[in-house]
């Protein structure tokens, strides 16, 4: 879904002499789809908002704008729009730090590191955002409101780290579009001898390196049914972020505590559905396959019919963190 960048990137490219004379209408649309989100959490309709892809495509965008070289084309188009989008994105990413803001609040999810790089990058942000309304930006002497610029880049890296983290599924393609962005960036400040393609794949191993270190990288191998009572494992407690392929390659991803030698607790992150007609049966399917793996306190549970590909990549997600919870033994 970071692609969206793509065709929000043409709309600001073309488009951005009807974005700017529709400023404060691009705004209040972009406030109504928030409430809306807001009040309807649970509608199949509004998910590309809640799960905050609109908003991360504009932050893209954004991001880009700074990286394309100064009085460029494309870099002299985008700028005129680029405060529109800066400020559009925050407000479309206000429901997905809500909902697990609530989550966490309610107990209903723990504040791991990666909801919590989620939700530091929303409050690096919002003081970016406040400063980028003009009559707040009039007020604020220009030498400080660059300064206070410059914290979007703690934000992209903070941003960098959450989307490598919450979704290893694509997190190559994170890798890739954050080491560009940053190769471009930082071309006049590093290498200046070498060309951006040396630029970039140094960037990309730097960028690879932090993923691997801060633990991004979990063992994702198919792995077929275990059917394991897993309370006579010993099983190392801890919180474990896991994923697993769903119905067309969507990715399901759960959130599983490890307690007293047994699974606690399991969130489901993303139900990892793709038809929006039927995510209410899937995220039923998902919930019920949950209780049950709970409640047998096994996995050797058969996948739900009607849902079996979104049922079984639960199971297979659950088998992960017994694979990952269980100490390698060594004689």
């Amino acid at each position: 879904m970071a692609l969206l960048s793509i065709p929000v990137g043409f709309f600001g490219y073309y488009f951005n002499k009807f974005i700017i004379k529709h400023e404060k209408g691009m705004y209040i649309v972009a406030l109504a789809f928030t409430i809306l989100s807001l009040f309807y959490l649970d509608s199949e309709h509004l998910w590309v908002i809640k799960d905050g892809f609109i908003g991360l495509s504009m932050f893209i965008v954004v991001m880009y704008t700074g990286g394309f070289k100064r009085n460029s084309i494309i870099n002299k188009r985008l700028r005129t729009v680029r405060k529109i989008f800066s400020i559009m994105g925050f407000i479309l990413i206000i429901p997905h730090g809500v909902i697990y803001l609530v989550d966490i609040l309610s107990g209903e999810l723990e504040p791991s590191k990666v909801v919590l790089l989620g939700l530091i990058t929303i409050v690096v942000m919002f003081p970016i955002f406040v400063i980028s309304f003009k009559f707040i930006k009039k007020k604020i002497n220009l030498k400080k409101w660059t300064y206070y610029q410059k914290y979007s880049y703690i934000a992209y890296f903070t941003l960098f780290l959450h989307l490598v983290l919450i979704n290893n599924a694509n997190a190559l393609l994170y890798i890739g579009i954050f080491g560009l962005y940053f190769a471009l960036k930082l071309k006049y400040y590093l290498f200046l001898n070498t060309n951006l393609f040396m630029k970039f794949a140094g960037l990309v191993i730097i960028l690879g390196g932090l993923f691997v270190v801060s633990g991004g990288i979990e063992s994702n191998a198919s792995v077929s049914n275990i059917g394991t009572d897993y309370s006579e494992l010993l099983l190392v407690d801890g919180i474990y972020n896991v994923y697993e392929s769903s119905y067309l390659d969507h990715t399901v991803i759960l959130q599983v505590t490890v307690e007293n030698n047994t699974i606690s607790k399991i969130v489901i992150l993303d139900h990892g559905s793709t038809d929006p007609s039927r995510k209410p049966q899937y995220y039923a399917a998902a919930e019920d396959m949950v209780e049950l793996i709970l409640e047998a306190n096994s996995t050797d549970i058969d996948s739900i019919a009607g849902s079996t590909e979104t049922t079984e990549a639960i199971i297979k997600a659950v088998e992960q963190v017994i694979l990952l919870a269980t100490p390698i033994v060594t004689e």
